[in-house]
């Protein structure tokens, strides 16, 4: 596994990266069409800064910062569901478009996967290798969910500020008639499987962890 320093140095490199090929589009078909993936990008990496800095901070301080690591935690990857937007492209650039939304998305799935490594670290000062795996495994249903519900309904993650109540309501739908919404959970079941079980493929040695504790070795 690559050393903090280098997967830092990787990440960066694999951004710009995304940054560069939008950055041409623009330049060469003169229109502005994928520039909504660079918002979406700042986004995706606001709960991996928030991981760095509750790595860095004392239990007292870590509480608010975890609370908005996992609130914008799905906006990261959600970026996989950009694909969509080439659904009904015909133009001839269709191979270089495809290319442009698959590095933004792959970037929205590491910075996904980097900032759950961060926050197993954290949960590794005091808690179980099978709860940490639990609490993977939370984080990847919920941010899930938030992918669906932010794809569909048009919800932000700020939106637990400025429509709380309407939130409230639809989330209370889908738990109380989980039957009249089997888009949402079957959507849900299938991000979150996906997720975990990437993640886990991305970082060998806490999978690893998992099965030795459960194993009692």
């Amino acid at each position: 596994m690559l050393r903090p320093v280098h997967s830092h140095r990787a990440l960066i490199v694999s951004l710009l990266l995304s940054l560069l090929f939008v950055t041409f589009r623009v330049f060469y078909f003169r229109e502005g069409l994928f520039l909504f993936l660079v918002w979406n990008l700042f986004l995706a990496a606001i709960p991996y800064a928030m991981a760095l800095w509750v790595e860095s901070r004392r239990l007292r301080g870590r509480v608010a910062g975890l609370l908005l690591c996992v609130l914008f935690l799905p906006n990261a990857p959600y970026m996989i569901t950009d694909l969509f937007h080439l659904r009904w492209h015909g133009a001839e650039s269709i191979w270089f478009d495809t290319l442009l939304i698959a590095s933004f998305a792959w970037n929205g799935l590491l910075l996904f996967f980097y900032t759950l490594r961060k926050l197993e670290h954290v949960f590794m000062q005091s808690w179980h290798a099978l709860l940490r795996f639990g609490s993977v495994f939370i984080l990847s249903a919920l941010s899930s969910y938030g992918i669906y519900i932010g794809r569909y309904l048009r919800f932000n993650s700020w939106d637990v500020l400025t429509k709380p109540s309407l939130l409230i309501r639809e989330i209370g739908g889908h738990i109380l008639h989980p039957f009249d919404h089997p888009r949402t959970w079957s959507m849900t079941v299938a991000y979150a499987l996906f997720l975990l079980i990437a993640y886990y493929n991305f970082n060998p040695s806490q999978r690893e962890s998992v099965t030795t504790a459960s194993t009692g070795q």
